[in-house]
């Protein structure tokens, strides 16, 4: 939209859309390109449309955006015709819940590659097989099942094999984190802390410590995923918000140690090629506040977890 030498990016979700929260990744990438094709524009920022039963979180990512880098406005709209402008200082808290700790240690089961024993809250014991779940096995089946998910698996088209490469990702970043941050402590690493209601967001977190008490906000994803830096932000977000509160030393996380109210690190961990190109881009207007750094792992990370670059 031009007006004289300004204009502004403006781009807009349907009501129908199967993932409306989407459209601020989209609505990034075209801003910046707008800003690459007319320099001769002063491309001030963008315009978000948004249906009003699915704003809001586009409209909490966009506090922690960087006001510098763009302006940011969105507006709501719904079947009726009502459309207005939102005041995003609206958008303030979030829906996050932080359970008291109940973390289980993993220990490895002697003799089988991959595989570790968990002590579920009922006392009953479940297997993890390179971050798969199992419940009770015997051991010939665990056997079997670590034969099956393994690097040298000779069938790699078997579901087994094939089955959530996350899961297999963050069983590896759990086991050698410090492989990713030689400042990170590595025990304990909690997994989906704190919870929130988004299941389909296909990426895996951690959370985890370095030695001066500062967390590190760890999102994993085995896949190229444009949506992977605002994805990540939902979870940093979160973190953050319990963070300010002192409520994970409160709750029992991280037992015995003195944890900072800094602002959480967020590192972005996925193989070496399989970053989106336009990652890159939606992270130049994250709010520098948030210290962003994106690991690539090794293409042979089943077998050896090692970090090829840091950006």
């Amino acid at each position: 939209m031009r007006q004289g030498a300004g204009a502004w990016a403006a781009i807009g979700a349907a009501p129908d859309a199967w993932h409306p929260d989407g459209v601020l990744t989209f609505g990034l990438i075209w801003l910046d390109y707008l800003r690459a094709r007319e320099p001769s524009l002063a491309v001030q920022g963008l315009v978000l449309y948004l249906p009003a039963e699915r704003a809001k979180t586009t409209c909490l990512r966009l506090l922690f955006l960087d006001p510098a880098a763009a302006q940011y406005r969105a507006f709501v709209f719904d079947a009726e015709g009502l459309e207005e402008p939102v005041d995003l200082d609206d958008f303030g808290n979030l829906d996050t819940h932080l359970e008291p700790c109940r973390f289980s240690l993993r220990h490895p089961a002697p003799g089988i590659p991959g595989v570790e024993s968990m002590e579920r809250p009922d006392g009953a014991l479940s297997y993890c097989v390179r971050g798969l779940n199992f419940p009770r096995k015997s051991r010939s089946q665990l056997v079997e099942l670590s034969r099956l998910r393994s690097p040298d698996a000779t069938d790699r088209r078997n579901p087994l094999y094939l089955r959530n490469p996350e899961a297999w990702l963050e069983s590896q970043v759990r086991r050698h984190v410090q492989e990713i941050d030689a400042s990170l402590m590595p025990e304990p690493v909690y997994g989906q802390v704190p919870a929130f209601a988004a299941a389909d967001r296909g990426v895996l977190d951690l959370l985890a410590v370095d030695h001066c008490g500062r967390l590190a906000v760890i999102e994993l994803k085995a896949s190229e995923d444009v949506h992977l830096p605002l994805q990540a932000l939902d979870y940093w977000m979160r973190v953050q918000w319990h963070v300010q509160r002192g409520e994970f030393r409160a709750k029992g996380y991280f037992a015995g140690r003195e944890l900072l109210r800094e602002s959480p690190r967020l590192l972005l961990v996925s193989p070496v090629l399989d970053f989106h190109p336009s990652n890159e881009r939606v992270l130049r207007y994250f709010s520098p506040l948030i210290a962003v750094e994106r690991l690539g792992v090794g293409l042979q990370w089943r077998r050896e977890l090692k970090v090829m670059y840091r950006s």
